[in-house]
């Protein structure tokens, strides 16, 4: 009963926070303004709303809303695809699984009508998201996969930095560790390309993750302390929590504790400033961890207590049963019966509720042992045969499951060779229609070209018959020419006769003069060139005394020249 009313209060308290925040977009941006419906304004709204969606579920929901109304009144299509898609990834933050569905569908279909392939890839990855979610592996991958072909398609790198991202997560989810760091390290280069120091944090922390599963502990360390230092430089205080966080884990493994604790205790002032809670409280659990191995119960103890109020605020169900699971754990190591019973009984309760087996297993030989403790021995076999069952359940579920990777590695090995397949068929496809539209070029060219041949034999044709016309015509008139020129030809010879001697010995003296001087010009002093220059002005005016004459002549000889009376 009183739990119920603290979740009404909390629900009351949360409808309040969001009704501020939206005032506060209202207020801030005016939206009841007409001047701001417009497709400017929704971008802005979008740009908001995806910026949100980084620290904030509540305001990428408010903003991407907004986004929404204002996209439909103006028939936006391309900001209502994007306001859907904001939706849908703000719901999936706030774990409203059925809303984000709803949301990231709507945004596909209307993509589909409108051609949109950025809508296509965000709306895509997204519902991957939810496959990824639901552990339906095969078909996030699938998603995965179709949004990456359209992010390629437009040349989107942001949304194929997220398609490769979230393919390297499912590998890794498969243990397909090889496929996993292959997809993160494009996802890393993309987001290196585009400068976006949060995402290529995420990203590093991702590979962090993977090599911390492959128990390459020192190479986890190395993405870590990479993500941590551009989380520094961009105050991403969320991955720069989580870098820190991913250190220290990697080192308790290695056994180095003092080093896990400095970066785990970096984690939690980090965490507490970015307001990232529940976070905050798997890392004092994590620090609560190195304290019990350590033999600091009490220290320990005091860690698990501040995760226990972390996760009963958030109300976090897997968070509040490993939280009272780690509390029995220190209790019975300091012969605290009671309170060992009491915090058993509560992690009892919600990992049944929530269905976390490996809890409950690890609970039941907790009891076994705090029975023992008590020489209550025949409930403590009791208790034992239940962990052995639930061991061996588990077991046979671990069998099972890793028979079930084997058939999503398959199964995802076949599929990518179904698209191998299809990819080879189009690719045979677009050669044949290819090889088609070049059989219709090389026949329309040959048409052209018969086209071009005959029209030129026409135009030809009828060229040589106007010329043969014009040929008779001027053949008529070249006859006449002809007798006209045997006349002139007989008076030219008479001329040339009586001309050659005279007309060609002034140009030798000019010819002769004018080398001499040309070649040896500094021989000479400044009398003889002016007797050279002399001789060749006197030539000079001899052959033109004597052009003058011919000239004359040749008129009196056409009857052009005219006589005075």
């Amino acid at each position: 009963m009183q739990e119920n009313r603290i979740k009404q209060i909390k629900m009351i308290i949360r409808m309040i926070y969001i009704l501020f925040l939206l005032l506060t977009v209202l207020n801030v941006y005016g939206f009841t303004q007409p001047q701001e419906f417009t497709e400017s304004g929704v971008d802005l709204l979008n740009y908001k709303s995806t910026q949100s969606s980084r620290n904030n579920a509540d305001s990428t929901i408010i903003y991407a809303q907004q986004a929404l109304i204002i996209s439909e009144k103006i028939n936006y299509q391309a900001g209502q695809i994007s306001a859907l898609c904001n939706l849908g990834f703000g719901y999936y933050i706030q774990n409203d699984i059925d809303k984000s569905i709803f949301h990231n569908e709507k945004a596909y279909a209307q993509s589909e009508e409108t051609n949109n392939d950025l809508g296509r890839a965000i709306s895509l990855n997204n519902l991957g998201l939810i496959d990824w979610r639901k552990g339906s592996y095969i078909e996030a991958l699938s998603h995965y996969k179709d949004a990456l072909y359209f992010a390629q398609k437009i040349s989107s790198d942001i949304e194929q930095s997220r398609s490769y991202n979230y393919i390297g997560l499912v590998y890794w989810k498969i243990g397909d560790y090889p496929k996993s760091v292959e997809n993160l390290f494009k996802s890393l280069e993309l987001k290196e390309i585009l400068g976006d120091r949060y995402a290529m944090a995420l990203t590093l922390n991702n590979l962090s993750n993977v090599y911390n599963e492959m128990g390459k502990y020192t190479t986890a360390v190395v993405f870590a302390k990479r993500a941590l230092e551009i989380s520094e430089g961009s105050k991403n205080d969320y991955a720069l929590g989580r870098a820190m966080g991913n250190i220290g884990v990697s080192y308790f493994k290695m056994g180095k504790y003092t080093d896990a604790l400095l970066n785990l205790k970096q984690a939690l002032t980090v965490k507490k400033r970015s307001g990232e809670v529940k976070g905050l409280g798997y890392t004092y659990i994590d620090i609560g961890n190195i304290y019990s191995v350590l033999d600091s119960l009490e220290i320990a103890e005091s860690n698990y207590a501040a995760a226990l109020k972390i996760m009963k605020n958030i109300d976090d169900i897997h968070g509040l049963a490993i939280s009272h699971g780690k509390l029995a754990e220190n209790y019975i190591n300091q012969n605290k019966f009671k309170a060992t019973r009491e915090e058993i009984n509560n992690s009892l309760k919600y990992a049944e509720q929530a269905k976390l087996r490996e809890n409950i297993k690890n609970n039941y030989l907790l009891l076994a042992q705090l029975s023992e403790r008590q020489n209550d021995y025949k409930n403590s076999l009791k208790y034992f045969k239940v962990y052995s069952t639930l061991k061996d359940s588990l077991l046979n579920q671990s069998i099972s499951s890793k028979i079930t990777d084997l058939q999503v590695r398959y199964e995802t090995a076949e599929k990518e060779k179904e698209n191998e397949l299809l990819k080879q068929q189009n690719l045979i496809q677009s050669y044949e229609i290819e090889k088609q539209n070049q059989y219709i070029m090389f026949m329309m060219l040959g048409i052209f070209d018969g086209l071009v041949l005959l029209f030129a034999i026409i135009f030809r044709y009828y060229l040589i018959n106007k010329t043969s016309k014009i040929l008779s015509e001027k053949n008529r008139e070249i006859e006449s020419s002809r007798k006209r020129l045997e006349q002139l030809n007989l008076t030219k010879d008479k001329l040339f006769s009586i001309i050659a001697h005279d007309l060609k010995n002034p140009f030798q003296s000019i010819m002769g003069y004018s080398n001499l001087l040309t070649n040896d010009y500094n021989d000479f002093n400044d009398g003889e060139k002016k007797t050279i220059l002399k001789e060749i002005s006197n030539a000079s005016e001899a052959s033109y005394q004597l052009l003058e004459n011919l000239l004359q002549w040749a008129q009196a000889q056409t009857g052009s020249l005219l006589y005075a009376a």
